[in-house]
């Protein structure tokens, strides 16, 4: 049986003891550490993550029982360490990565310095092996990870950083983001660091975007299970997909990840609730599925612009009152874009503010404007800087339903401020983005 895998046809109740057991060798091995955190107790499925610093010197001896990724995240050190026979050294700088398979057998582990900071992720042999048929289709029995250490891989630093990221701050999704890296790093550890070169293993593409009906299916279930500790195995299930693949699919059919999606959902569940004034916003935060009042706040802020306290002194409610909130408000009104017709090209003058405030009435302009025969639509920010996480993902909506019009979007001075949001976010997939309208109009052809 090859390295780093178990055989899929082991039970339910193996797979049970190997995730009890996650990364339990490590005590032995980490003689010199001091653990800094741990995921244990948040509920993770298929992954362990930790945060560690080691002092300089000799590590313990151990034979690995799961399959380790280690990323330095602070500290410059030289590190020595021999496994199943092989000596590896290297200078090791913030980003540097060892990745150490199941079964291999570390006799020797050296540090010439101190490491601050690093992470350490422990992914269980079966749940890894499944993930591998899933993705890939490869029989895990043929695969052989390598012992490889002091190297760097942007994907990996990324995931390390993004598992950190959920670590010391939680997001009110982040069991569902952390679960879709596992799987993601799963991939990628088979693809690029084992003995099958990786031509001979394709990459898992996206079956193109979630069809209506399916996505219709896993957004009602999202919206009954707002409250509770959604998973991404869940969601892939209802659309029939494994994790990997629904989590791309969605992304394609809404612009946006599912875990990202859960929060915004949950967030907007937060503002109806906060609008109807009849909860604490403790129990606002805590029937949105949120750890706590302060997680809740700093994600409302986050996606809304003001805290869930601002949100409700700007509307006027108190606890007993029913208001409709400002920002809802806006909603019934009609917004006028400024528009200029350049043959079958509509541009518009927009801001992230409108977007912002008044997302129906936005959507509603732009379907108004726009005529059958358009063939692009350009939105000028007119380098406004200020722009929420929801005010991105309505343009996004809009690019979306122009798409399905066959009318392409074209976004025009953004700030540097929004272009990296939008940039951060994945938005640009959908809708092409230039510096000025000049260079947009004439990217279509179309004279200014």
């Amino acid at each position: 049986m090859a390295r780093g895998y178990v055989s899929t046809t082991h039970s339910s109740a193996l797979e049970a003891r190997v995730m009890a057991n996650l990364g339990s060798y490590r005590k032995t091995k980490y003689i010199t550490g001091t653990r800094l955190d741990t995921s244990i107790g948040r509920g993770w499925k298929g992954v362990l993550a930790e945060r560690w610093s080691h002092s300089e010197g000799d590590l313990g001896e151990v034979q690995v029982r799961d399959t380790e990724v280690i990323v330095l995240l602070q500290g410059r050190l030289h590190v020595r360490r021999r496994g199943d026979g092989q000596l590896q050294q290297c200078n090791a700088v913030p980003g540097t990565i060892w990745l150490c398979p199941n079964g291999v057998e570390e006799d020797m582990i050296r540090l010439y310095g101190e490491v601050q900071e690093s992470l350490h992720i422990f992914l269980p042999a079966l749940p890894l092996s499944e993930t591998v048929v899933q993705e890939t289709g490869v029989d895990p029995d043929a695969v052989d990870l390598h012992y490889q250490g002091g190297f760097r891989d942007p994907l990996i630093e990324q995931v390390a950083w993004a598992i950190r990221d959920e670590m010391t701050e939680p997001g009110p999704a982040g069991k569902m983001l952390v679960e879709t890296l596992a799987a993601a790093l799963s991939v990628h550890l088979v693809r690029q660091y084992s003995n099958l070169a990786p031509a001979s293993i394709s990459l898992p593409t996206t079956r193109g975007a979630l069809d209506p009906r399916s996505l219709r299916r896993v957004t009602d279930l999202i919206e009954v299970r707002l409250g509770e500790d959604l998973t991404i195995e869940a969601l892939a299930k209802e659309a029939s997909l494994s994790p990997f693949h629904f989590a791309r699919a969605f992304k394609r059919a809404t612009g946006t990840t599912p875990h990202r999606y859960l929060t915004y959902r949950r967030i907007e569940r937060g503002k109806a609730l906060i609008a109807k004034g009849e909860l604490p916003l403790a129990e606002v935060a805590e029937s949105c599925g949120f750890s706590s009042q302060a997680h809740f706040t700093r994600r409302f802020k986050q996606f809304v612009g003001n805290t869930p306290g601002e949100y409700r002194r700007m509307a006027g409610n108190r606890p007993g009152r029913t208001v409709i909130p400002l920002k809802e408000a806006h909603n019934n009104r009609t917004i006028d874009l400024p528009t200029e017709r350049h043959g079958d090209v509509l541009s518009m003058t927009f801001t992230g503010e409108m977007a912002d405030a008044a997302t129906p009435a936005v959507r509603e302009a732009v379907r108004s404007a726009i005529n059958k025969t358009d063939r692009a639509v350009v939105l000028d920010m007119g380098g406004h800087s200020s722009i929420t996480d929801w005010g991105l993902q309505v343009i996004c909506l809009i690019a979306r339903e122009l798409r399905s019009r066959d009318t392409k979007l074209v976004l025009c001075a953004p700030s540097v401020r929004v272009l990296e949001k939008f940039r951060d976010t994945g938005f640009e997939q959908f809708l092409s983005i230039h510096e000025s309208r000049a260079q947009a109009l004439a990217s279509l052809e179309v004279e200014p």
